[in-house]
């Protein structure tokens, strides 16, 4: 049985096809942009039929939002059950999720990749450093302490970029560690105001 927050099971075949939708989507987003590439030219790379990719989805941008949001909620998940005295567990639980899922993460955080989804992630990191230190968030980002918040969390985008594309050499915990020391650090020059 399914809970209110869990998709519902599909059969293996619809798995299948959503998959190497999802893989050739992925493959034609690292030569050009998503806005290009059209339903005809997903469904040839993906060897799958017309009729069948629009049983499932409408657009190629369709493919991306339904990835999106299934790592959108592992991140969410991971952040969400993360022990406030521990925050570096929640750094690395999401390192993991950027590690295991680190082909789309690639193709994401290029020029080809979804803006709007990098902003999502932008929100939870604020949100995430805001509950780690018991700092309230303003609605609008205007105060110094939530212009900090977005210089923090587009710090740690350019750390992942930067990380991913040098082939992720250093572990997921090095990584946690990182990002949390740098933070700390950040959070640190303000406080001695």
């Amino acid at each position: 049985m399914n809970t209110p927050n869990e998709p519902p099971k599909e059969d293996r075949r619809v798995r299948y096809t959503k998959m190497v939708l999802r893989e050739s989507l992925l493959e034609l987003m690292a030569e050009k942009p998503l806005a290009k590439i059209t339903p005809t030219e997903l469904c040839r790379r993906a060897d799958v039929n017309r009729n069948t990719f629009y049983r499932h989805y409408r657009t190629p941008e369709d493919v991306l939002q339904e990835t999106e949001d299934e790592l959108y909620r592992q991140v969410r998940q991971h952040i969400e059950t993360t022990n406030p005295a521990t925050p570096e567990a929640g750094l690395k639980a999401i390192m993991d999720t950027i590690k295991e899922n680190q082909r789309f993460f690639t193709v994401l955080l290029s020029p080809n990749g979804n803006k709007a989804f990098i902003y999502r992630v932008i929100m939870v990191g604020r949100e995430y450093l805001a509950s780690d230190y018991n700092i309230p968030l303003n609605e609008e980002v205007t105060s110094e302490q939530d212009q900090l918040f977005l210089f923090i969390v587009n710090g740690f985008i350019a750390v992942l970029q930067n990380w991913i594309a040098s082939g992720m050499k250093q572990s997921t915990a090095e990584m946690a560690h990182l990002l949390s020391a740098l933070s700390k650090a950040c959070l640190g020059a303000t406080e001695k105001k």
